[in-house]
């Protein structure tokens, strides 16, 4: 490419309006919404019913938690409790009476899992305090559980789904909680 062309491309990206990424407030479609129906031929009951069920709808969107919010939340507590979990299990073992170069890796592995399926769901309800906690950690428990067993069947590699499935029904509990 030519200088003198990669010097317009690069003018028009900058000097080039960017307004399709400005989205605008949900409300004011909705208020605009209101003189619309106004001004169309419904009976004023199936109006305001319309007008209400929009404003009742972006109402529960607007309160809804963040999905990026819960996701990073839930990978940062889950790395945290992996780590904390692996510290805490190497420290539980008794390698003073038996060492040996693998003394602590069961204890890292154990401990580690169960950090980590503590630590997402504790860090997607931080940001989404709507679902049960207790039912988000007994689900990832249990994706735990079925993550190390297919990681028998599957020569290991089961494991890997195990967190992202975490964050996923931890995320389903506090999108779908009704408070």
């Amino acid at each position: 490419m030519s200088r003198s062309a990669a010097v317009i491309l690069v003018a028009l990206t900058v000097a080039a309006p960017l307004s399709a990424q400005r989205i605008e407030h949900t409300q004011v479609a909705a208020h605009q919404a209101r003189y619309a129906l106004a001004d169309d031929a419904l009976p004023g009951a199936f109006a305001a019913n319309t007008l209400t069920n929009d404003v009742r709808r972006e109402a529960q969107e607007a309160g809804r938690p963040s999905i990026p919010a819960m996701v990073v939340a839930g990978t940062v507590l889950g790395a945290v409790g992996l780590f904390a979990g692996g510290a805490l299990g190497v420290a539980a073992e008794d390698c003073n009476h038996h060492p040996s170069e693998f003394c602590g890796l069961g204890g890292a592995i154990l401990g580690g899992l169960i950090g980590e399926s503590i630590g997402v769901p504790v860090g997607v309800h931080l940001v989404g305090r709507k679902g049960s906690l207790g039912g988000e950690i007994g689900t990832s428990f249990g994706v735990s559980f079925l993550g190390v067993l297919s990681a028998f069947a599957s020569q290991g590699i089961g494991i890997l789904f195990v967190p992202p499935v975490q964050l996923m029904t931890s995320i389903a509990f506090e999108r779908n909680a009704k408070k």
